[in-house]
């Protein structure tokens, strides 16, 4: 059995889309006035025949929230075994005794001072006990540099042995990672890092550079478990094992790939968790792979980002979403922006009729071949695309510069998903806008994620074009 090809992504079946009939009517939102629909279409929900477009095509599935999961994601915080237990902090990378390569390297890179998240984890990664460690911290706050700065710093580039396995549930998570490493140890002399993930990549050329030893790999969950039963990936000498998005790597997506995996690890490997969010049930999975870990959270109200504006526009209907994504074009001047949906057929049909209204967009989603892929990221990140239409395979980790927009066309299937979702935007304490277009049902949901990170989501002001043009000044001005 081969298990390279991470098909998954981190996708989710979503609403169903058939021949359904349009619903109309009327909708004031956010003091902007009567809310009327501009175009005959019909979105309905699966259950009930689903969205019929004008080209009468028709995508048909499961019901609305058959399959929603809305349970309780518990803060880790909430258990008194989980109590923080390490909070010593450095905030200036000269008094962090890094060696002087990678010291430049991190400078090189951009960093000026350590972010939160950095101050506090790279000393425990780099801690003589050799503990394992679980960092908790919002998504745009520095994780990967967190990590990337502690495993760089215990590498032995004298020795021709892979040190360190680096696992992220998505191949464009995995490059982005990768590249950071690449980057950040760039002024380390024979630094050898490899990436390992499916698509493109041939098995072949994969297997031939993992035997090759590179000191760092980062990889997906099924092409690392293939390198490493197949032989070719050797464990023998792992120092440390980075999971990121650590609630998803240990869902029930990833948790037998993983598990089968760390069978293969070393008794004293050090295992590094890293995520925005861990909920309760998860803490418990991880104390079958780690003894008493450090453990470096921040408490669930602070999990929302303070820079990221939330708004909800209550359309009534499923079938008025589609106009008032349409409003929402013609009322703010975009510069970069993500729109998701919870499956790959929405995610079509959206990015299909902005196009016929003349808005170039470009869907990405797992159902897409990785070269693809490669090249629809590399024109978001460019410019030449402004607007990508998503699921939730862009949600956790990916970090594009000038993202000031995220629209939630659906909300998502649960609670933790949300704030990976708009912490696309708002990076790093800059500003961003989260725009929910919400039905009725919605609505429940919007008061569920009010009451569960503890912040505020406020109605669609009559300003938004303001709201918006202040988060894209930010970058004017650089």
């Amino acid at each position: 059995m081969s298990y390279y090809d991470d098909g998954r992504d981190g996708e989710e079946g979503g609403r169903a889309y058939g021949a359904g009939g349009y619903g109309g009517g009327s909708r004031a939102y956010g003091g902007r006035g009567g809310y009327r629909p501009r175009y005959d279409r019909g979105y309905d929900d699966g259950g009930r025949g689903g969205y019929g477009g004008r080209n009468d095509r028709g995508y048909g599935g499961r019901g609305r929230h058959e399959d929603f999961s809305y349970e309780a994601m518990t803060p880790a915080q909430d258990d008194p075994n989980f109590i923080p237990n390490w909070t010593t902090r450095v905030d200036d990378f000269d008094q962090m005794d890094l060696p002087p390569a990678l010291l430049q390297g991190v400078y090189s890179y951009g960093f000026r001072a350590p972010s939160e998240i950095q101050a506090i984890a790279i000393g425990a990664i780099r801690d003589p006990s050799n503990r394992h460690v679980i960092a908790q911290a919002q998504s745009g706050t520095g994780k990967t540099g967190a990590f990337s700065i502690g495993v760089l710093s215990k590498i032995d580039v004298s020795q021709k042995t892979t040190q360190a396995l680096v696992l992220a549930p998505t191949r464009e998570l995995a490059t982005q990672i990768f590249n950071v490493f690449k980057e950040i140890g760039s002024r380390i002399p024979g630094l050898d890092i490899a990436i390992f993930i499916g698509g493109a990549q041939r098995v072949v050329d994969a297997q031939a550079r993992a035997a090759s030893h590179p000191h760092i790999c980062i990889c997906t969950p099924g092409r690392a478990l293939d390198l490493i039963v197949s032989g070719h990936l050797r464990v023998q000498n792992f120092k440390m094992a980075v999971l990121d998005e650590a609630d998803q790597m240990l869902s029930d997506n990833f948790i037998e790939q993983v598990n089968d995996i760390m069978e293969y690890f070393p008794e004293d490997v050090q295992i590094l968790l890293f995520s925005a969010t861990i909920s309760q049930s998860i803490f418990h999975i991880m104390n079958t792979f780690m003894n008493d870990p450090f453990r470096i959270l921040i408490k669930k109200e602070q999990l929302t980002l303070e820079g990221i504006k939330q708004f909800y526009v209550d359309v009534q209907e499923t079938s008025n979403k589609f106009d008032c994504l349409l409003d929402i074009y013609g009322s703010v001047s975009i510069q970069k922006a993500i729109i998701f949906a919870n499956s790959k057929n929405a995610v079509d049909y959206i990015s299909e009729q902005l196009q016929q209204h003349g808005f170039g967009v470009a869907p990405i989603h797992a159902g897409l071949d990785q070269l693809e892929r490669d090249r629809i990221m590399r024109d978001f990140r460019t410019g030449t695309a402004r607007v990508l239409i998503s699921t939730d395979l862009l949600a956790r980790g990916i970090d594009v510069q000038q993202v000031t927009l995220v629209i939630n066309f659906e909300l998502p299937k649960k609670l933790e998903q949300y704030i990976h979702r708009i912490g696309r935007s708002g990076r790093y304490g800059r500003k961003g806008v989260a725009i929910n277009i919400c039905d009725h049902e919605d609505m429940n949901v919007i008061e569920m994620l009010k009451n569960h990170y503890m912040t505020t989501i406020n109605e669609l002001p009559s300003d938004i074009e303001r709201v918006v043009n202040e988060a894209n000044a930010q970058w004017d001005e650089k």
